[in-house]
């Protein structure tokens, strides 16, 4: 992932192909099964690597490079590689952080059946509003709930969500969390304060 051309409205990417976004700058991937959505956060690189049908439905492998991710699936399974493991669900909604400085991933499961797998085989198995993450030893985390901050990410980068949802979460039915710092150092910013508006994204085909 070297060289980059800016996206377009519209634009392919084929497996083994990336994207990579500025502080500014966000990306949509829709993908099949059709209706299923990635949606790239700013300062985050992606790769694409495979798209396979099997009898349990269709079957994406992605890499997190570094950044953000939010997976919006319409059916199959998604699987999203980092340096530090595997993060994958089966059915619906899932974001997946990774910090490279820190060696940090996170995983957080909206809805449906997430899993969080360290490169030791620990796997922490994950429901609706639960999380986990692999520190940067790379033990694996006891599950706990979402914070408050990340539902209002999800809420605040993901316009498509009630189309995923009966009803969308109420940030203030969730806990905010006094480490949820865990992942950042002072240094970093996935959100900068000023971020372009969702109708200005790239909407890029599978």
């Amino acid at each position: 992932m070297d060289e980059f051309a800016e996206a377009v409205n519209g634009m392919k990417l084929l497996p083994g192909g990336g994207l990579e976004t500025g502080g500014d700058g966000k990306a949509r991937l829709d993908i099949t099964p059709e209706g299923t959505i990635i949606r790239i956060a700013p300062n985050s690189a992606f790769t694409m690597v495979s798209i396979t049908d099997g009898d349990d439905g269709v079957k994406t492998t992605t890499q997190l490079l570094f950044g953000k991710i939010f997976i919006l699936l319409r059916g199959g399974s998604l699987e999203v590689e980092t340096p530090s493991g595997i993060a994958s669900v089966r059915g619906s909604l899932l974001s997946v952080q990774y910090n490279r400085r820190l060696n940090r991933v996170r995983a957080s499961c909206l809805e449906g059946n997430c899993t969080l797998q360290n490169q030791a085989g620990d796997e922490a198995n994950m429901i609706q509003w639960q999380s986990a993450y692999i520190d940067e030893d790379g033990n694996l985390s006891d599950i706990r709930d979402i914070d408050r901050d990340e539902i209002e990410e999800w809420l605040n980068e993901n316009p498509d969500l009630i189309d995923f949802l009966d009803e969308l979460p109420d940030p203030d039915d969730f806990f905010d969390f006094d480490d949820d710092e865990w992942y950042y150092d002072e240094d970093d910013a996935f959100f900068d304060d000023e971020e372009e508006d969702f109708d200005d994204d790239d909407d890029t085909d599978e």
